[in-house]
């Protein structure tokens, strides 16, 4: 740790400097030193440690004892803070590639559920359409030349036009059209609850840096 090889820090510490500082404040002071500082909780907790350690360290009316300001690290001391950091760094740039995939993915979740809108509306308006436009117009067929389709209350009539073929063939068109538009009404709601679930499994905790390492 960076905090026990400098001196200034070090001092400031021999001198009661961050007895009344918080955590927040502490985290500041240390991002202000180290530049490169990974996971700030555990510097915070360290750098508490290591000041209550000096501050036991009393010498009779002088007070604390500052350390010695040449205190160096050991010979790997370096090398193992850069291999930390490349490791740390490598990890933040997968880290990152990952984060955009999911938001790719979560942005092309949310414009295909919002493809699927117009396409449901299309269906429930074309199942009433085929049935009023198109079957209940075929029912009138055929008409002599000339004449007009005359509406009739007469229950033997509507009885005699039940049993014909012509309305048995339009009864199996009816069922067909509607059937069909059905079945591809119902295949968009499903597809929808597919791309809703989708959705959910992509929470903040895969979009936020912080949540892939304690070092970020």
């Amino acid at each position: 740790m960076l905090i026990e090889y400098d001196s200034e820090i070090q001092t400031a510490m021999g001198d009661h400097e961050f007895d009344d500082k918080t955590d927040l404040e502490i985290e500041m002071y240390l991002n202000n030193k180290i530049p490169d500082l990974y996971n700030a909780k555990i510097a915070v907790n360290y750098f508490k440690e290591k000041n209550d350690e000096i501050k036991s360290k009393i010498s009779g009316q002088y007070g604390v004892i500052h350390p010695s300001p040449y205190k160096f690290p050991s010979k790997d001391f370096w090398k193992n803070i850069y291999e930390f950091r490349e490791k740390v760094d490598s990890y933040c740039i997968n880290s990152e590639a990952f984060i955009e995939k999911f938001k790719k993915m979560k942005n092309m979740i949310q414009g295909n559920c919002n493809d699927l809108k117009p396409i449901t509306i299309a269906f429930y308006i074309l199942i009433p359409s085929v049935v009023f436009t198109i079957i209940y117009s075929l029912h009138f067929l055929p008409l002599p030349i000339g004449a007009f389709p005359v509406m009739t209350y007469n229950p033997i009539e509507i009885f005699e036009s039940l049993i014909t073929l012509k309305f048995l063939m339009l009864f199996i068109l009816t069922i067909f059209s509607v059937g069909l538009n059905g079945y591809f009404l119902v295949l968009c709601y499903k597809i929808k609850i597919k791309y809703d679930i989708m959705k959910l499994q992509i929470t903040d905790n895969h979009l936020e840096l912080k949540n892939y390492s304690e070092n970020f």
